[in-house]
């Protein structure tokens, strides 16, 4: 479940924010916080969440509900872009 989540998520970067998700570093984390119209604060504290959950060995039901919770709130910062 959890890597066909952040599959979806990271075809959502690649194809709406149009951004390799190759490499995932302070840059990138600077550019997609620019292009989603979220923090670099938020931007990482996100990833830091994922890189925590792909870690793991096992993982709880409650972290991936943060997750999807985290990720969808990331992803309704950049609305407005899509109206354009």
């Amino acid at each position: 479940m959890r890597n066909i989540k952040l599959s979806i998520f990271s075809e959502y970067i690649r194809s709406h924010l149009h951004l390799s998700t190759n490499t995932i570093d302070m840059t990138f984390t600077k550019h997609l916080a620019a292009r989603s119209n979220n923090t670099v604060e938020d931007t990482q504290v996100l990833f830091n969440m994922i890189e925590t959950i792909l870690n793991s060995d096992t993982i709880k039901t409650e972290a991936l509900e943060k997750l999807n919770t985290s990720i969808e709130k990331f992803k309704s910062n950049n609305t407005w872009k899509n109206n354009i």
